[in-house]
């Protein structure tokens, strides 16, 4: 299951849950590049329809990323993936987490 979390690693509890019920895999990139790719999307993205998008953007980068780092297995900067790419990383990942010993 591939699961978007949002607002939801704020909560102690639910990173607990994430973390201790299956493989966490923390998709980032660097916010000027999330920022690239989002902005011509805002509208569908509620937090940053705002007065000041790209510093939402980053602010909400440097309160939840340190909450997604401690909840993560892994860890994947996208900044200069494609989708394929972040694809392939995210599933080498798994793998190697799936056949580990336990």
């Amino acid at each position: 299951m591939v699961v978007a979390t949002g607002g939801a690693v704020l909560n102690p509890r639910t990173r607990a849950r994430l973390s201790e019920r299956g493989s966490v895999i923390y998709l980032y990139a660097d916010p000027d590049v999330m920022w690239r790719r989002t902005r011509d999307d805002a509208r569908c993205r509620p937090l940053l329809q705002v007065g000041a998008p790209r510093q939402t953007l980053a602010a909400l980068y440097r309160t939840r990323d340190p909450l997604y780092r401690e909840c993560a297995h892994a860890w994947v900067d996208t900044s200069a993936y494609d989708v394929a790419r972040a694809t392939a990383e995210v599933l080498t990942l798994l793998f190697a987490r799936m056949n580990a010993p336990a």
